[in-house]
């Protein structure tokens, strides 16, 4: 499956730490740095969000906490929150925009106040631009070949995006399109405690063997899947294992009852050792977990990850760091990181960095720009150095 379009801009208002905020998304890479309670993980939440749409977003907020607790805590318990999108193709200028408003009703029902799909014109033209348009109650909709529709009161549920109520790819091509690209984003943040999922035999007719799991529950479906149909990425994320774990012989799926798990071979003087995926040390397997995902030969049309360097060896985030650069050629990706290391891997290219700021009341966040940092480039500072010298924020 190929993705032709990526996030230019997201807007938040009243979401989380964010008061009010719009960024500017490479359609490549993203560095997100900051300290810890900066937004960081609030900002990605947005997407996590945007992937509940196509499916289940009055069951997200059952699962994730109330509205209440997403909602900015400085804006009162009646404000609304606003998640806006702004989509572009990557071969061809051609924006559209989609921004959804919910908040709590008076009878503490989360509810769709306001959802609005629609193309940006470049100038003013004849054309219809509305894709649908909710605005307290009164929908439309751009049906093909019938132009602009009303759809009757109350046929339409405010508990639900229009995305899992109208999905005749026929008749609503835009929406379909919209919906697979929510559905296929990707956010990753790997735990590894032994009663993880990802430590678990998994059912060998697991449905998902293209991109991994949030929790990574999927990683031997998606690793026999490679071995079977793909062998060189297969071969290329075992080729990136020996580069900083030279003992490693090779990875295996083992497969028992319709149950699998993956398993490395490892030579310990003249011998060859199966460890399981039980047995696997934490840096180790989240090392091969993001090998899987920056490798696969189809990436989702977004990948959100998480503080990639934790428990890993410095020599691990050298090799991360050069895929992410590959893999930001074929797919838009969001990391956010504490590590100066890996940081340092960006020096040629700050504008990927992304600084993510709370002034005590609210978040933040500002692109880096290289003008500004020219008299700490000639002085050979890396990336990483200027940070922790506070060249440019995002430190204590």
């Amino acid at each position: 499956m190929s993705f032709q379009h990526y996030i230019e801009t997201i807007r938040l208002s009243n979401f989380l730490s964010f008061e009010e905020v719009e960024v500017r998304l490479n359609k490549d890479l993203n560095i997100l740095i900051g300290v810890n309670g900066s937004g960081k993980s609030n900002f990605l939440q947005a997407f996590n969000l945007l992937h509940a749409l196509p499916t289940k977003f009055w069951e997200f907020f059952n699962t994730n906490g109330s509205i209440e607790d997403w909602a900015y805590k400085e804006a009162g318990t009646d404000a609304n929150i606003t998640v806006e999108a702004t989509f572009n193709r990557k071969e061809s200028d051609s924006p559209f925009r989609h921004s959804i408003e919910f908040g709590m009703t008076s009878q503490r029902r989360t509810e769709i106040f306001n959802e609005v799909i629609e193309w940006i014109a470049a100038e003013p033209t004849d054309r219809i631009t509305t894709l649908y348009d909710y605005k307290r109650g009164s929908p439309t909709i751009f049906r093909q070949g019938n132009g602009l529709e009303t759809i009757p009161s109350g046929e339409i549920s405010p508990q639900n995006s229009i995305l899992i109520q109208r999905k005749d790819t026929q008749s609503y091509p835009m929406l379909a399109i919209l919906s697979s690209l929510y559905s296929n984003f990707r956010w990753v943040g790997l735990q590894f405690s032994l009663n993880e999922n990802v430590r678990r035999s998994q059912r060998a007719d697991a449905q998902n063997e293209n991109a991994l799991d949030t929790d990574a529950r999927n990683l031997a479906v998606i690793l026999n899947h490679l071995a079977a149909y793909n062998l060189d990425a297969f071969s290329n994320i075992t080729a990136n294992m020996k580069k900083v774990l030279p003992r490693i012989q090779g990875i295996h799926t083992v497969t028992s009852l319709g149950m699998m798990m993956p398993v490395l071979h490892e030579k310990i003087g003249g011998d060859t050792h199966t460890i399981p995926v039980q047995r696997i040390s934490d840096g180790t397997l989240r090392f091969l977990c993001l090998l899987v995902i920056l490798l696969s030969p189809n990436p989702p049309p977004l990948i959100c990850i998480e503080e990639p360097e934790i428990g890993m060896h410095p020599e691990m985030l050298l090799v991360i760091a050069e895929l992410l650069k590959e893999a930001s050629k074929r797919t838009q990706i969001i990391v956010t990181t504490h590590s100066d290391i890996l940081l340092s891997m960006f020096s040629e290219t700050p504008e990927v960095v992304l600084v993510c700021e709370h002034d005590g009341e609210k978040s933040s966040i500002k692109r880096l720009n290289a003008d500004s940092l020219k008299s700490w480039i000639e002085e050979d500072y890396r990336l990483g150095e200027m940070w922790l010298s506070n060249a440019f924020g995002g430190v204590w």
